[in-house]
């Protein structure tokens, strides 16, 4: 079992970071968060197929923080994620949901089980509690806040 965390701020580029390292893969599975204006939706990256997950807006009965939560995205990610034997598997955001027995919780706990390599990304805030809870021993931490930014080129 290898384990990759990738760890940053909020908006310190994890999602970015998972994305290119994805794109590297012959063998891509698991889901990343998108954020858009609505809230954030749950992608799975081998179908592309999107739901939406969590919403500023009352949709959903559920709530997480100021978020309401749609538990049928939970359940379909789960799901998928449990379904995946080998290969790289991805799960962008993982932290206090997961923490607290919910969120990819169930499919984390499969996943340590098999032979996968498991890339996640964490805030740093969140990093040692994901580590215990999840009672992750060894594990390649990335801490993308170590690079430096990358500017734009108006010559390109």
């Amino acid at each position: 079992m290898d384990i990759v965390i990738v760890t940053g701020e909020k908006g310190g580029g994890k999602s970015t970071y998972i994305s290119t390292l994805m794109a590297l893969s012959d063998c891509a599975g698991g889901f990343l968060s998108i954020h858009r204006s609505d809230g954030y939706y749950l992608k799975n990256v081998e179908t592309g197929e999107e739901r939406l997950f969590l919403s500023s807006e009352p949709v959903f009965d559920k709530k997480f923080k100021e978020w309401y939560c749609n538990p049928d995205a939970l359940e379909w990610a789960n799901g998928e994620l449990e379904k995946i034997r080998s290969g790289d598997v991805f799960i962008d955001e993982v932290g206090m949901m997961e923490v607290s027995g919910s969120g990819f919780s169930p499919s984390l706990k499969v996943l340590l089980k098999r032979d996968v390599k498991l890339t996640l990304s964490v805030r740093k805030a969140f990093l040692d509690k994901v580590i215990e809870a999840f009672g992750i021993t060894s594990a390649q931490v990335i801490d993308v806040s170590q690079f430096l930014p990358i500017e734009k080129s108006s010559t390109l």
